[in-house]
């Protein structure tokens, strides 16, 4: 199991957050959380993401930062 984070940006006064990851457990994910802390700890999670054999650089090609 691998996980690589991309991206990822925190905003400290409203505590929320989001990045970008690869997940690899038998199958390869590329995705995104969104997420917001409340008295140190996650509150709230959201998590997309979507299959895919590419590697993150050609996952993203299209669109890269």
């Amino acid at each position: 199991m691998t996980m690589t984070w991309h991206h990822i940006v925190f905003d400290g006064a409203q505590q929320f957050g989001a990045g970008e990851f690869t997940f690899t457990y038998g199958h390869t994910v590329h995705g995104m959380v969104m997420l917001k802390v409340r008295d140190g700890l996650i509150s709230n999670w959201r998590e997309y993401w979507y299959a895919s054999r590419l590697t993150w650089e050609d996952f993203t090609s299209r669109n890269n930062f």
